[in-house]
């Protein structure tokens, strides 16, 4: 049996450890760990109510509707650059052939918005993919250096071939660790997106259905 005597017990590396040991490939990692940290919030903070449907736009555009002037509503609801202006301009635009074609043009938009959020959110997946790749190619480095210092040392021990794997796979933990943050938020990204477009789509189908409603003075 192997003695525990000839392995000395050496204290685990921390964190920092860690970081430094992976040599020019941990800033690296960092870097593209802070761009898809930034990525993630402009998108979670594009998701908010105030920036999908604006208070200002919904009572615009129910005063327009509710005074029967579906011009107008058509007007404030194609210069919105919100999803929601998108939407009721979509289904205004089909005012003329009744509710159920308003509704689908509405849904036909409001689909094509969530495809869109999506397919965006899509690029986090992306850059988790060349974290990680970039990752073990760090490690492969970091592998081939400890194996080219073990080659020139006379007499390498079990010890310092343990030290050169175990710095070089600092770099997979690394990576590992932001590739996993970068895939997580693009699954909370595109969830958030449809339950958030799902509620404005609401919010125009209501719009629609009162434009369509017919002039009760007439």
């Amino acid at each position: 049996m192997l003695s525990l005597a000839w392995f000395p017990l050496v204290p685990p590396p921390g964190l920092i450890d860690v970081f430094n040991e992976t040599g020019f490939a941990g800033p690296a990692l960092l870097l593209l760990g802070a761009v898809a940290a930034t990525k993630a919030v402009r998108r979670w903070l594009a998701l908010r109510p105030a920036t999908l449907a604006p208070e200002g736009l919904q009572r615009g555009l129910e005063h327009a509707i509710r005074s029967k002037e579906p011009d107008q509503a058509v007007a404030l609801a194609a210069a919105s650059p919100s999803p929601l202006g998108r939407f009721v301009a979509a289904g205004l635009l089909l005012r003329s052939a009744g509710l159920d074609e308003m509704l689908a043009n509405c849904e036909r938009a409001a689909m094509k918005e969530a495809l869109l959020r999506q397919a965006g959110a899509v690029g986090l997946a992306r850059f988790g993919t060349v974290i990680l790749m970039f990752a073990i190619f760090g490690t492969v480095l970091g592998l081939m250096s400890a194996l080219e210092v073990l080659g020139i040392l006379k007499a390498p021990t079990v010890q310092d071939a343990v030290t050169g794997i175990r710095e070089s796979l600092g770099c997979t933990a690394i990576g590992l660790f932001l590739s996993l943050v970068c895939f997580g938020a693009w699954a909370l990204l595109s969830s958030r997106a449809v339950t958030a477009l799902h509620k404005v789509r609401e919010i125009a189908e209501e719009l629609l259905a009162e434009a369509a409603r017919p002039d009760r003075a007439g």
